[in-house]
């Protein structure tokens, strides 16, 4: 009967240990996000701009455009701008976004614009924890001649959200990607912009403490506790 105090206090200090990672906070130290592969449309015209000024997150915009430039004489594109860095603090468990998805519509060569183009993603976190992912982009620039709203540009993300193991202080964490939306829920599967306008959406993420990190810790205490019995 002595060893079910010393069972309870290893369980106690477990779901302590789960709690504090459940509600402290890490690190977002960077996010970078790098144009891929973009298809169809005429090669010689899809061009790359870099450091581009935005009010958002880190400030400094990636375009990827694409399309010769009819009436506005300004391409078709695609910008990427992280929300970190500067480094943010965000809070385990929780929504958060990390970057900005902007459209630029503008009228192009119907046969120059781009079908599709990749985004990949990179993110680093204060301790060691990386993560990175791909995503696909898949654009349809309509014919302007029949007016708003068949004139509609669309952006539509096929790319499944997807999850990452992530090392931070040696502790291991499930990085999730919830979707694109204007907040933490609700997420969209893509767009549509009018001609001559931009458009703009987060993509959104969560940090959870890994659960098998947990259930091996746990079985670990435990095997403890019965060996010293058995002793």
């Amino acid at each position: 009967m002595k060893c079910i105090p010393r069972l309870s206090f290893v369980l106690v200090i477990l779901l302590l240990a789960w709690g504090e990672a459940a509600r402290g906070t890490i690190v977002l130290t960077h996010v970078e996000g790098t144009w891929l592969n973009p298809v169809a449309g005429a090669p010689s015209q899809v061009e790359y701009v870099y450091n581009a000024g935005v009010g958002y997150g880190s400030g400094l915009q990636d375009q990827v455009r694409w399309g010769r430039a009819s009436s506005t004489n300004v391409k078709s594109g695609l910008g990427f701008t992280g929300v970190a860095s500067p480094p943010i603090e965000i809070e385990v468990g929780m929504p958060f976004d990390i970057f900005q998805l902007q459209h630029l519509n503008y009228p192009v060569g119907i046969d120059t614009a781009c079908t599709c183009v990749d985004l990949l993603l990179a993110m680093s976190f204060e301790g060691g924890g990386a993560a990175a992912f791909q995503f696909r982009f898949h654009v349809d620039e309509t014919l302007n001649d029949p007016g708003r709203p068949l004139s509609d540009d669309h952006i539509s993300f096929y790319s499944p959200c997807s999850e990452q193991t992530i090392y931070i202080d040696g502790r291991a964490y499930t990085l999730q990607l919830l979707g694109f939306g204007n907040g933490g829920s609700g997420y969209i599967g893509g767009f549509v912009t009018p001609e001559t306008e931009k458009n703009v959406t987060l993509l959104w993420g969560r940090v959870v403490p890994e659960p098998a990190t947990i259930a091996i810790l746990g079985l670990g205490g435990v095997l403890l506790v019965r060996k010293r019995r058995l002793l």
